[in-house]
């Protein structure tokens, strides 16, 4: 995904790393780049995305990605997330990616209802035919029920296993 998914750069200074756009029509969604602590070992800085009770619809946010890959390559998509007050909240988080024109999605992670306090998502797929473009979307599905949700994304990457020869490993 390049420097964008490393989320360092916010130039119009809207919460949002450069690169990334807003999907759905969420209101009272408060999205910022955090620097992370020494001990969460991150490369670049988090995207957060928080919710409370008052907001309304579900919340994401995506980066298309056009080149760097070919129909019938493997690709591993991972993102590091960390995740707090969705336990118990009635909704949930995801993060994925999907060709944008076909109907395939290949979820690191879908619908998810719990915390994680640091995880590497990971999954590997091969890139269907008529495949125009990847979006890597990360969701908070909804809105809480109680209290407030965070979710926090970083180093979100995107490797061309075909072109680096590691597709069969």
């Amino acid at each position: 995904l390049d420097a964008d998914g490393l989320f360092q750069v916010d130039t119009n200074a809207d919460g949002l790393a450069d690169g990334w756009a807003v999907g759905g029509t969420p209101t009272g969604f408060t999205r910022s780049l955090v620097t992370p602590t020494i001990t969460d070992d991150l490369i670049g800085k988090w995207q957060q995305i928080a919710r409370t009770t008052t907001d309304a619809n579900a919340a994401w946010i995506y980066r298309q990605i056009s080149a760097g890959w070919s129909v019938g390559d493997v690709l591993e998509y991972s993102v590091r997330v960390q995740t707090e007050g969705f336990s118990g909240s009635g909704t949930s988080w995801s993060s994925y990616i999907k060709p944008g024109n076909l109907s395939n999605s290949y979820g690191a992670v879908n619908s998810w209802t719990e915390d994680v306090a640091d995880g590497l998502l990971t999954v590997r797929f091969t890139v269907p035919p008529g495949a125009t473009s990847l979006y890597a979307y990360v969701m908070s599905s909804g809105v809480p029920a109680s209290g407030a949700t965070v979710m926090r994304v970083g180093q979100a990457t995107l490797r061309n296993l075909t072109a680096t020869g590691l597709a069969a490993a």
